[in-house]
């Protein structure tokens, strides 16, 4: 957010009073608080978000500038202007390109990747570092492509936010079983603020019920569960069944006995 603010990007998000998300906020925000975290941790968090099949390197060495919608000279064939990717990181063995969509559903297109990667070549023609291509949401899939640019193949590394979400509440739930530092602290601190803005734009941690701890329920934890059911229950569950009848303690009771 701080990123979209300074680049003058948050004017579709503020169009009326209320905050509107916008591809632009959701890029600062998440990418913009991943990069405080240490050099390594950002690259594991953002690397596990590609594809299962991906080969993407272990390591980039150190972090050299995270930038945002930095402009690159026009390629002279697709952009008269210039070029735009969303991020450029400069590390110290590699060069990274994330060009990042709104949705994880749609929006990533062949020519967008062509144009940003000759554009950045022209722009910096004598840097002979590896280039990784990040396409971060709007993917059909998130199988690695190829993609051929002046002669040259290129892998197109593809991600989603619920993978880069997933990472993360993985990594700060792990945090949690530890006996945390002073540094840990800042880490969970930052984790907890980038879960919010993933939360604020739509994308939100679920814990799927494959993956809950078994528990015992008892006579005590039936009347819980009745009392959950019997509230608003025609207007909760009325598109899931049709009770054949209300729901009581009783009930309950009867099929835990034949149980």
């Amino acid at each position: 957010m701080i990123k979209a603010l300074l680049h003058n990007k948050l004017k579709d998000s503020f169009t009326d009073p209320h905050f509107k998300p916008s591809e632009d906020s959701l890029t600062s925000s998440i990418i913009g608080l991943l990069m405080y975290l240490p050099d390594d941790l950002f690259w594991q968090l953002l690397r596990n978000s590609c594809g299962m099949q991906s080969g993407l390197t272990e390591s980039v060495g150190d972090i050299l500038s995270v930038n945002f919608w930095e402009k690159m000279e026009a390629d002279g064939k697709h952009n008269s202007n210039y070029v735009e990717p969303d991020v450029w990181i400069e590390c110290r063995d590699c060069n990274i390109i994330i060009e990042a969509k709104k949705n994880d559903l749609c929006g990533q297109y062949e020519d967008q990747w062509t144009k940003e990667i000759d554009s950045f070549y022209k722009t910096f023609i004598d840097d002979d570092k590896q280039l990784i291509f990040i396409a971060l949401g709007g993917n059909d899939s998130l199988q690695d492509c190829s993609k051929k640019i002046n002669d040259k193949f290129y892998t197109i590394y593809t991600s989603s936010w619920y993978n880069l979400l997933h990472e993360v509440d993985k990594y700060q739930l792990s945090l949690q079983k530890e006996n945390l530092s002073k540094e840990t602290k800042g880490y969970m601190r930052l984790l907890c603020d980038i879960l919010s803005m993933f939360a604020v734009h739509g994308y939100l941690s679920i814990n799927w019920l494959e993956g809950m701890a078994h528990t015992s329920i008892d006579h005590n934890s039936s009347k819980i569960l009745s009392s959950l059911w019997e509230f608003e229950n025609k207007a909760i569950l009325q598109d899931f069944y049709k009770p054949v009848k209300t729901i009581t303690i009783n009930n309950i009771l009867e099929i835990w006995k034949t149980d």
